[in-house]
């Protein structure tokens, strides 16, 4: 764990994968940023950029993102308004072995990595 949370330190910008899980964020990755927000003269999320990309059903990935969102008030992480990646998990986005299928989708994932990476630069001048 301490490995892992000194490479995250050592990190230009963090990348989420948000799926929704009633009506709010994963247990799993809200328990990972609880214990990473702690540790001891904490540098891990201040002041970084970072995106959110998820995938699901309905509206669900749009509120877990926007939650998301209001978790990373707290961390002064600052997220990428544009381009958004919603997924839908169902409707031939995805095959059976869950291959990203969908040439827009991809198209949008490559458009907001190439924003993370200007968003990157620019919190760091």
């Amino acid at each position: 764990m301490v490995d892992l949370l000194a490479k995250m330190a050592d990190a230009n910008a963090f990348v989420f994968a948000c799926p929704e899980y009633n009506y709010s964020i994963a247990p799993a990755l809200k328990n990972m940023i609880d214990w990473a927000s702690k540790v001891a003269d904490n540098r891990i999320f201040d002041g970084k950029a970072m995106a959110i990309m998820g995938s699901g059903g309905g509206m669900g990935r749009s509120r877990a993102q926007h939650h998301l969102r209001q978790v990373c008030v707290d961390l002064n992480l600052h997220p990428l308004n544009k381009p958004e990646v919603f997924a839908r998990s169902y409707g031939g986005a995805f095959n059976a072995e869950g291959d990203l299928l969908d040439e827009k989708i991809k198209s949008t994932i490559k458009q907001q990595m190439k924003a993370l990476i200007d968003w990157s630069r620019r919190l760091r001048i």
